[in-house]
């Protein structure tokens, strides 16, 4: 849902193909946490702090990617975009990390 709604307002001209874009990344994004979360070692971390910090240890890189791709690639918007962006990056990276790892 949030997929739809960000892929509308991010691109205005072609709101349907945004929403539509932007759904099928959330959705993507949806399924990889959930491998993340049931595959992983970070799932069977000494409770929720031990997990908050593997994760952050891990997927630093994926906010810092994400974050830097979405500023470049909307510039005219790119304190949005790097915010927006930031988190799809370390879903991301956390989700090719738990397939990898």
């Amino acid at each position: 849902m949030a997929g739809l709604l960000l892929g509308a307002v991010a691109w205005r001209s072609h709101r349907t193909i945004g929403a539509a874009l932007g759904g099928a990344i959330g959705a993507m994004l949806c399924v990889l946490l959930l491998m993340f979360c049931f595959r992983s070692r970070i799932a069977l971390a000494d409770g929720f702090v031990g997990a908050a910090w593997l994760t952050l240890k891990v997927c630093w890189p994926g906010f810092v990617l994400g974050g830097m791709i979405a500023a470049w690639r909307f510039g005219e918007r790119w304190i949005v975009a790097a915010l927006c962006g930031a988190p799809i990056g370390a879903v991301a990276w956390l989700g090719v990390w738990s397939a990898l790892f």
